[in-house]
């Protein structure tokens, strides 16, 4: 993987041709993404686009940007990824992608606390998969549970942290850590 990526990288420099330079950094983003460097496939991903701007009109490019993004904790990004993957798949019939991406999209919704549309899109995965992933059945029902005892517009995991190490202080201290447990869940129930 090393001597793969260190001859890419010497090769991009001498290659005058933009669609052949985009298509040797979508090789580095390929690369890294399966070795688990997702910011440097990131950096690569969107370097192939600039330099072949085709890669904008092809799904599995954005299928793999989103990916990317969603393993780094950037599930905004992610989600957009995913919905263009759609799209563009849609538009050339090209349905590879479906239900995994109404899963993924999913997902994304899930992390970033908008648990009523994602409940949706589980759903659609769920309609639409012939074999379905214990993953996200078991994130549908997290998800349908939240919705049925929580009250919650938006996630708030830095208060829900700082409200768990508040009680961890608590406990030590002697003093009773489950009303600042239960504030953390009832602000982020994915804490």
């Amino acid at each position: 993987k090393t001597l793969y990526r260190e001859n890419l990288l010497k090769v991009i420099p001498t290659v005058e041709d933009n669609k052949l330079k985009g298509l040797l950094h979508y090789n580095l983003a390929n690369s890294f993404r399966a070795d688990g460097e997702f910011q440097k496939a990131i950096k690569y991903y969107i370097l192939s686009k600039r330099l072949e701007p085709d890669y904008k009109n092809r799904d599995y490019w954005w299928f793999e940007l989103g990916g990317c993004f969603f393993l780094v904790g950037r599930y905004k990004c992610s989600e957009k990824c995913y919905r263009q993957a759609y799209r563009l798949g849609k538009n050339y019939k090209q349905k590879r992608f479906e239900p995994l991406i109404f899963a993924l999209t999913g997902d994304t919704l899930f992390f970033q606390g908008r648990f009523k549309e994602a409940e949706e899109y589980f759903e659609r995965f769920l309609e639409n998969s012939e074999e379905i992933e214990s993953e996200f059945y078991l994130k549908y029902l997290i998800v349908k549970k939240i919705l049925r005892n929580f009250e919650i517009k938006f996630r708030k995991p830095q208060l829900a942290v700082e409200l768990i190490e508040k009680a961890i202080d608590y406990e030590r201290e002697g003093k009773d850590p489950l009303p600042l447990f239960e504030e953390a869940i009832r602000i982020d129930p994915l804490c």
